[in-house]
């Protein structure tokens, strides 16, 4: 049984920048990021093309030098860590170009265990053994004996997260992982990002376009503003960034939950709008949403207010069991609600 999302996450911290900024040839792009990953959360990197995702993805990996600020892994300097420990800690997945790979998908795998094979690559029994189960955990099996070469792209992307996976890191970055996959394709790796952080506890940040998929997973969303020179970044709940940037929503499928089941039950009495949002906030923690008040557990009141020129949802919610009322101003605290009742949810 794949435990509820809501049991995954920690307050543990296990990557901070502080004033950080970053850029190229000198340029700065990003300045002023203050932001911190937790264990197990899963965060959106999103922003205009050429914005600074990129550059801020291999700057957490450890592949780019700041220009400025710190960054903490673990609590440690980052510029203390060997470059053996980053690789040990954290994965940086990129798009792939299968040109002059002639490797059967088990090479490719493997080659996520460098970190600790060293130049010799000599597989050792506790490396097999993280081959396997990377291997068995995104379900690839059946590529290993097969060539990158004849990969479909969604397939060659299972095998980079599956390669990451082996590196047994505490954080995955992603840089554009949907790109060049068709729907299909996109809700398999979805689904796979979201069972590594339910699972495992991994925490992954992935800079991407691809919104509507990556909303219906994230905790977090990490928004370039580009109307700053230098740029900075906007850090919030997934619905609070929706709410305010107004994005298209599309329909959130069962499917994302996994394996998983659904626990308590919701209905949600909110205009379309945020009824969708709150739908989505739910079902990612692994509730049921009620058709009918009589059949549910909980009633939440949403509804849009505005404070000082600032838009914001208030939110009111009605427990049969446990409370009598709850209210709060922001999605993030409604967030918070979910989680502190995880140990009062039904079986």
């Amino acid at each position: 049984m794949v435990k509820p999302s809501f049991d995954r996450k920690s307050d543990r911290t296990v990557l901070e920048v502080k004033q950080l900024a970053i850029g190229n040839g000198g340029r700065t792009l990003i300045s002023d990021i203050d932001l911190s990953i937790n264990s197990g959360e899963i965060i959106s990197l999103i922003g205009d093309n050429g914005s600074g995702k990129s550059t801020l993805v291999r700057t957490l990996g450890g592949i780019q030098k700041p220009l400025a600020g710190q960054i903490y892994l673990n609590g440690a300097a980052f510029n203390s860590v060997t470059s053996s420990d980053k690789a040990k800690q954290i994965a940086t997945v990129s798009a792939v170009s299968r040109e002059n790979i002639m490797l059967s998908g088990y090479k490719f795998v493997s080659l996520g265990r460098y970190p600790f094979t060293g130049w010799n690559g000599i597989l050792r029994k506790h490396d097999r053994e993280a081959i396997d189960t990377a291997v068995d955990f995104v379900n690839v099996g059946y590529l290993m004996d097969r060539s990158i070469q004849t990969l479909s792209d969604g397939e060659l992307q299972r095998l980079v997260i599956a390669r990451a996976l082996a590196q047994e890191p505490q954080i995955m970055l992603l840089d554009e992982p949907t790109i060049y996959l068709d729907s299909k394709s996109k809700n398999s790796l979805i689904s796979i990002l979201q069972k590594l952080a339910i699972d495992r506890g991994i925490s992954i940040v992935s800079a991407t376009h691809d919104v509507d998929h990556f909303e219906k997973i994230s905790d977090t969303v990490w928004s370039i503003d580009i109307a700053e020179s230098p740029r900075t970044i906007l850090s919030g709940n997934t619905e609070d960034i929706s709410f305010k940037r107004r994005f298209d929503i599309i329909e959130v499928s069962d499917q994302f939950i996994g394996d998983q089941e659904a626990r308590n039950a919701i209905f949600i009495e909110a205009s379309d709008y945020l009824k969708l949002l709150t739908e989505r906030l739910f079902k990612r923690y692994g509730w049921r949403i009620s058709e009918t008040r009589s059949e549910s557990q909980y009633v939440v009141v949403l509804d849009e207010m505005v404070k000082s020129d600032v838009e914001a949802v208030f939110w009111k919610l009605i427990g049969s069991d446990y409370l009598s009322e709850e209210c709060g101003y922001s999605f993030s605290e409604l967030a918070d609600w979910i989680a502190s009742t995880s140990l009062q949810r039904s079986d």
